[in-house]
C-alpha cells in the first residue's frame, strides 16, 4: 500500500501499520489539526497529527535504515509502528493546553501511552503482526540498554518526530526552509543510543556540523514565526480560558477532535447559561481575537506572575473594571534550544552538542532567550483599560518603571 504525501512523496505502507491505521485510535488524528489555531494565522497550517504520524512513519523507517549497520526487519517494523503511534495520546489543542498553559499531563507520558498500548483494536493490530511486545517497550523506554537507539529514533531531541515536522510545518505555512537529506547519512548507534557523527576517519566533519545546526536554525526559525506567533498566542489564551472555565478533565479530552472539544464547550456554556464563555467561543469561532493589550520582555518575576496567572487577571479586571474573562495573560517560551542537547560523536568521544568545540549553538541559545515575552491580552475595545491597569499594577514593581512597553 502506497500513500502519496505532499511532503515525502510516496509512502510505502506496511502490512502492521496499515492494520494500525484502520484503528479508531488512529483515524481520531484526521480530527486534530497538528498546529492547534495557527491557521488563524497561517492559513495552510491545517495539515493533521494524521498527517504527521505518517511522516513520522516514514522518517522513522529511512533513519533507522541509515543508521543501523546490521538492520533486522522485525526491528524496523517495530520502529516504524511505535513512530506511527507516538502521538495516538494527543488531546486536542495538545501543546497549547499541555505544555504552553499546563493544564493536563503531557501526552507521553506513561499512562496515558499506555491506555493506547491497552486499546483493543492497536493491541490486536499489533499483535497480529508479533510486534506488541517491542512496540510497547520503544514507546514507554524500557529497551535494555544495548536497543535504546530503537526508542531514541521516536523520542530524543532530534528524531523522527522533529524530521517530519519541520519539513511539514515549513511546507503548510508556506515558508520557504528545509534541511538536506544528508542529514540522516550523520546518525549512527554507539553503545546502545542514537548519535550523531561529527568525525570521520579520526577527522572531524564542518560538513556535518553545518547541517546539525542548520536543522536547529529552522527549529528556531519556525518557533520564532509559527508557535509563537502573538496573535497565534491570543487565540492560545482564549482557548485555554474556554477549557479551564468548563471544568473538562483529561480523561474525557483525550477521546476527542478539536471540533468535539468546542462543541463540547459551547454545550457546558448552554447549559450553564454561561454568557461570557459563549461570548469567547464565538469570538475564538469568527477570529475575533484579544489584542496586545501590554507586552514586556519575560524575566523571573513575570514568569511568577504568569504561574498565578488566575489571581493576575482577576486582579488587572478589578483594577479596569472588568470580567475576568476578559482579560489574559501569557508568558514564554522559557528560552531553552532542547536540540541542542543532541548526542554527537567528536574525536573527544560523545557528548551533547552544545558542549562540542564550535558547537555553533551559542547564538542561537541567546535568540531564544530573546523570544520570551510576557503578554496581556484583551478584547480590542477594552485594551486601553487593560494596559492602564496592567502599568499602574507593575509601576509598583521598580524593575518595571524605566522599562515599560506597549503595544
Amino acid at each position: 500500500m502506497r500513500v502519496r504525501d505532499p511532503v515525502h512523496g510516496d509512502i510505502v505502507i506496511d502490512p502492521a501499520a496499515k492494520s494500525i491505521l484502520a484503528t479508531k485510535a488512529m483515524q481520531r488524528l484526521r480530527g486534530i489539526k497538528q498546529l492547534g489555531l495557527t491557521h488563524l494565522v497561517y492559513p495552510g497550517c491545517v495539515h493533521t497529527r494524521f498527517d504527521h504520524s505518517l511522516g513520522t512513519y516514514h522518517m522513522a523507517k529511512r533513519l533507522y535504515q541509515s543508521s543501523v549497520d546490521s538492520s533486522c526487519c522485525e526491528e524496523l517494523a517495530a520502529v516504524s509502528c511505535a513512530a506511527l503511534l507516538h502521538d495516538a495520546s494527543h488531546m486536542p489543542f495538545g501543546h497549547t493546553l499541555e505544555e504552553e498553559f499546563g493544564l493536563f499531563g503531557h501526552h507521553d507520558c506513561g499512562e496515558r501511552v499506555s491506555k493506547v498500548l491497552h486499546d483493543e483494536e492497536v493491541k490486536d493490530a499489533l499483535a497480529r503482526h508479533g510486534l506488541y511486545d517491542v512496540v510497547a517497550k520503544v514507546l514507554l523506554d524500557s529497551l535494555p540498554q544495548s536497543h535504546r537507539y530503537l526508542t531514541d529514533i521516536v523520542k530524543s531531541t532530534i528524531d523522527a518526530d522533529v524530521l517530519d515536522y519541520l519539513r511539514r510545518d515549513a511546507y503548510f505555512a508556506g515558508l520557504v526552509h528545509n534541511y538536506d537529506d544528508r542529514l540522516l547519512d550523520g546518525f549512527t548507534v554507539v553503545d546502545g543510543r542514537l548519535v550523531y557523527r561529527l568525525i570521520h576517519k579520526g577527522l572531524d566533519r564542518p560538513d556535518a556540523r553545518s547541517e546539525l545546526v542548520h536543522l536547529l536554525r529552522l527549529r528556531y526559525y519556525l518557533t520564532e514565526r509559527l508557535y509563537y506567533h502573538h496573535a497565534k498566542i491570543s487565540a492560545s489564551v482564549m482557548l485555554a480560558k474556554i477549557v479551564e472555565k468548563t471544568g473538562l478533565g483529561e480523561a474525557h479530552l483525550v477521546g476527542l477532535t478539536d471540533e468535539l472539544l468546542l462543541e463540547e464547550c459551547r454545550q457546558h456554556a448552554i447549559q450553564r447559561s454561561d454568557h461570557g464563555l459563549l461570548a469567547l467561543l464565538e469570538a475564538l469561532k469568527w477570529r475575533r481575537l484579544y489584542k496586545r493589550a501590554f507586552v514586556h520582555a519575560a524575566d523571573k518575576a513575570l514568569f511568577t506572575l504568569w504561574q498565578n496567572r488566575g489571581s493576575f487577571e482577576a486582579q488587572v479586571a478589578q483594577k479596569a473594571g472588568l470580567n475576568p474573562i476578559d482579560v489574559g495573560i501569557y508568558c514564554g517560551p522559557e528560552g531553552v534550544l532542547k536540540e541542542a542537547s543532541v548526542t554527537v560523536l567528536t574525536r573527544r568521544g560523545s557528548m551533547p552538542l552544545s558542549h562540542s568545540e564550535n558547537g555553533g549553538t551559542s547564538d542561537l541559545a541567546e535568540q531564544y532567550g530573546r523570544l520570551s515575552r510576557f503578554y496581556v491580552f484583551a478584547p480590542a475595545d477594552k485594551v486601553e483599560p487593560v494596559r492602564m491597569a496592567v502599568e499602574e499594577i507593575l509601576d509598583r514593581k521598580s524593575e518595571y518603571r524605566k522599562d515599560l512597553t506597549s503595544l
